[in-house]
């Protein structure tokens, strides 16, 4: 049994340049107010951080009601990839 509702990848994006990086949930708090390592502008701010962690405690909620499915049903992924 699986959730239903499984997040995929995180991605963050700098919004300056093309810099992209794959980072998990757990160690998204290190990346708050970093600079880009291409370009140097900020690459999370606190309001994109509380989207995220927003967006990721509506998926738990989700998957807490809904409850886990049956291996093989269909389910919704969720992959962040952000446009740019």
């Amino acid at each position: 049994m699986e959730p239903a509702i499984v997040i995929g990848s995180i991605q963050i994006k700098c919004d300056s340049c093309d810099y992209r990086a794959p980072i998990t949930r757990e160690d998204a708090d290190v990346w708050l107010n970093k600079p880009c390592p291409a370009c140097g502008a900020n690459l999370l701010t606190e309001a994109d951080l509380n989207a995220m962690k927003l967006t990721l405690s509506g998926v738990d909620l989700i998957n807490l009601i809904y409850g886990p499915v049956k291996d093989g049903a269909k389910r919704m992924r969720v992959e962040t990839n952000p446009r740019g």
